[in-house]
């Protein structure tokens, strides 16, 4: 009769073999996932089909060089506040704008002042423990003193930051989500996580009421402003994806815009992943989605309205002015002035701007957007 092994020996074995940078855990309607800081070794197992495992829950069951996934949660607010902060599971193998290439748990926060200071910081974590109750996520970075907390329904996240070392402690509430969208709907209408081959997107918050109450470096970001919360995972590298990537998240008269622009690497013989979401500010309605070939353009331009080079290349001069096009609805926004809040401006460069310009025959010019381009 063959020996069985007890489960501490399996779990020894499996920790000595690096098969277990991540264990699941399963309680009544909750479900948690607790990673450790080194890249896994073996297959990782990616989620593109929307699942019982909550909206907004990890997409991966381990970290392995190749594989990424993070919560990114957003406010901004005229004339120049923002606040960012982002919750990592990848190296920077994966994605390559990170900086640690064996810590698999980095957490960036990006914030801007009135009055034009800029700020970046970076640290990471040695544990994350990520759960999910209903739809809404959860995660504690630990030592890092950061963590947030999701409801159920995804309408409320608390975002919390306490650490000396980078000299920021405060809290940042998103209140009043709006319904969650997938790439090309609904996820009453699609199940489909899948932005393009190999990485999916799940847009839990795409927009809410945000309050910041930061203190950083002495100084108080104090703001109430427009919020958004996604994700991002992949089951391959982000360089073997993409070639440009242009996001943004605008906001114009009673509309609320979110938009993608992807250039494939030269490789493929897909053109463009185009992907637009437009919603009514005011009822909180989502209004229209498409995943159409020609469902968006968005265009870089210098400021005094000469076209840069589409698709951008490392180096290429920052965007003055990045125009938003759609036919179907009828789309043709400008975002202006834009001034850089992260990035190196080369190849990842993440710009706060005004906007203007008209959706759906309603023409404005106070609005404010958030936009980003990576390029490779």
């Amino acid at each position: 009769m063959p020996r069985l092994l007890s489960g501490l020996q399996i779990f020894l074995l499996l920790t000595l073999t690096g098969l277990t940078p991540a264990r699941t855990l399963f309680g009544r309607d909750r479900h948690e996932t607790i990673f450790n800081s080194s890249i896994a070794h073996g297959a990782s197992k990616v989620q593109l089909l929307l699942g019982s495992s909550g909206f907004d829950g990890p997409k991966l069951d381990s970290v392995n060089a190749s594989v990424y996934d993070w919560w990114y949660f957003q406010a901004m607010a005229r004339p120049f506040s923002s606040f960012v902060i982002v919750f990592f599971t990848s190296s920077a193998n994966a994605f390559p704008f990170l900086i640690d290439k064996d810590n698999v748990l980095p957490v960036w926060i990006w914030a801007s002042f009135d009055n034009g200071t800029t700020i970046r910081r970076q640290t990471h974590a040695e544990v994350a423990r990520i759960s999910t109750l209903g739809d809404g996520s959860s995660g504690r970075y630990e030592p890092t003193g950061m963590h947030w907390s999701g409801s159920r329904d995804m309408s409320k996240y608390d975002i919390s930051v306490d650490n000396k070392e980078l000299g920021i402690k405060g809290t940042f509430n998103i209140s009043l989500g709006t319904s969650p969208v997938l790439p090309c709907g609904s996820p009453k209408a699609t199940k489909s996580m899948e932005l393009m081959p190999n990485i999916g997107w799940a847009n839990a918050v795409p927009f809410g009421a945000g309050d910041v109450n930061m203190n950083i470096d002495g100084s108080d970001l104090r703001f109430t402003g427009l919020a958004y919360h996604d994700k991002n995972w992949a089951s391959v590298p982000f360089s073997q994806s993409v070639r440009s990537w242009y996001w943004g998240q605008a906001a114009i008269g009673k509309y609320v815009l979110i938009w993608f622009d992807i250039i494939p690497p030269s490789a493929s013989n897909h053109a463009e992943y185009k992907r637009i979401h437009i919603f009514d500010k005011d009822s909180r309605r989502h209004l229209y989605s498409s995943c159409a070939d020609d469902a968006v353009a968005a265009r870089p331009y210098s400021k005094d309205g000469t076209p840069l080079r589409f698709p951008p290349k490392p180096g290429d001069p920052v965007p003055g002015v990045m125009r938003i096009v759609a036919e179907t609805p009828a789309v043709d926004i400008r975002v202006v002035g834009g001034k850089r809040i992260a990035g190196d401006g080369r190849a990842y460069t993440r710009l706060f701007g005004g906007v203007e310009g008209c959706v759906y025959g309603e023409c404005a010019s106070e609005g404010m957007a958030i936009i980003e381009q990576m390029v490779l």
